[in-house]
């Protein structure tokens, strides 16, 4: 039964306001979340205010739409804008509200990460449109596939990501990297990378330009290895200096060796002898025991500006740069470096180091020193000992008549 109360219209028990026309309704409702979706309720104007600043509720779902008015003119429907603008709202009706304008599509998810701005909603009649879905999430790049543990990502093209195949470990170790390009120095552990010339020359090896911090092969001095011919040349300033096969080595000039020898019995052109193997060799030919004025040893031809030079006169290079005959007794002609082979003055040959004999001689200490006598020209076993004299020591008596002549160039003064 319908009271009036003061003016006021009160309900009692399962009553319902019915008019001529429309649905009958039996509450104000004041849920500001429209949440019981009755046609029997009528929301208060705060109620719909909050319902739709709040967006209407869920996304993208249009509000139920009012019940038309008799005069109500139905609002165009919204054109779904560019990413999802809604139409423009319906204008309203005198009475009920008019059917809403029919709702915006709700926005298509932005491409790749462009979120479609949601158009505004029509002003709806009492359910109100729904607000337009939610755009798009932005940004997100799609990922081809699931990568490896420690891989390190990259774009495959501008909105792709993929495994890279290299790997950084939790230790900071790179791994999977196969050609690696630089703009600049590398350094690894603090020490900066060498490089290497952009255009190596084949076969050389390569020398360390400090400079540059890198490997050369260009100049004028290198070593070149060849694999094929088994050859090693080696240019010094343009110039070939030496070339090693196997079949030894040769310099810029001369022939090719590839031994050297310690073995003075067997002489082959191949073959350099050490000092050893050469002073052998030249001793070896040596007869310790000669005729009488003869010698065997280390025999030359030297000019001899004495006259009065006999064979074995001891002998000394003068200021002239010829020889003559040595004297003790004088600071200035000594000392002596050779003995006479052949009396007189001019081309005559002489022993440098050797065996001389000269039945003329009578040596009474074997094995003992011989001495350059202060008699010019002349040897003696007795050491000169008067204070000026000049005492040099020039080889060993092997006998009576033969001298092993190696004379000391060192010449002490007696005091």
């Amino acid at each position: 039964m319908a009271k009036f109360r003061n003016g006021d219209l009160v309900l009692t028990g399962s009553q319902k306001i019915t008019f001529s026309t429309g649905a009958s309704v039996n509450e104000f409702d004041t849920d500001v979340n429209l949440a019981a979706d009755s046609d029997e309720k009528v929301a208060t104007q705060k109620a719909v205010k909050a319902y739709v600043d709040a967006g209407g509720g869920g996304s993208g779902t249009s509000g139920s739409s009012g019940t038309s008015g008799i005069a109500g003119t139905s609002g165009s429907s919204g054109t779904s804008g560019i990413a999802g603008t809604s139409g423009s709202s319906g204008t309203s009706g005198a009475g009920t509200s008019g059917s809403s304008g029919t709702s915006g599509i709700a926005g298509t998810s932005g491409t790749s990460g462009i979120a479609g701005t949601s158009g505004s909603s029509g002003t709806s009649g009492v359910g109100g449109s729904g607000t337009s879905g939610s755009s798009g999430t932005s940004g997100t790049s799609s990922i081809t596939a699931a990568g490896a543990d420690h891989a390190v990502a990259r774009y495959d093209d501008a909105t792709t990501i993929q495994d890279s195949g290299v790997l950084l470990d939790d230790n900071d170790n790179i791994t999977g990297v196969n050609d690696l390009s630089v703009d600049g120095s590398l350094s690894v552990g603090g020490q900066q990378v060498a490089t290497r010339e952009d255009v190596p020359i084949d076969m050389r090896v390569p020398w360390w330009n400090e400079p540059q911090t890198r490997f050369d092969t260009e100049g004028d001095t290198y070593i070149q290895i060849d694999q094929t011919s088994d050859t090693i040349v080696v240019d010094a300033d343009s110039v070939l200096s030496m070339t090693i096969t196997e079949d030894g080595l040769a310099l810029e000039t001369g022939v090719r060796v590839n031994e050297i020898s310690n073995d003075s019995t067997t002489i082959i052109a191949t073959s350099l002898l050490t000092a050893a193997a050469i002073h052998e060799l030249n001793g070896a030919g040596w007869d310790s025991s000669p005729d009488n004025q003869t010698g065997s040893g280390d025999v030359t031809t030297m000019t001899v500006d004495s006259a009065a030079s006999a064979f074995a006169s001891a002998l000394y290079i003068s200021s002239s740069g010829n020889l003559e005959e040595a004297d003790a007794s004088d600071s200035t002609s000594v000392p002596c470096i050779a003995l006479a082979l052949e009396a007189g003055a001019g081309e005559k040959e002489v022993i440098l180091h050797g065996f001389i004999r000269n039945d003329a001689w009578n040596w009474t200490n074997i094995g003992q020193s011989v001495y350059l006598s202060t008699t010019t020209g002349e040897l003696t076993q007795t050491a000169p000992s008067v204070s000026g004299e000049q005492v040099q020591n020039v080889g060993v008596a092997k006998s009576a008549d033969i001298l092993y002549f190696t004379p000391n160039l060192t010449v002490e003064e007696v005091v």
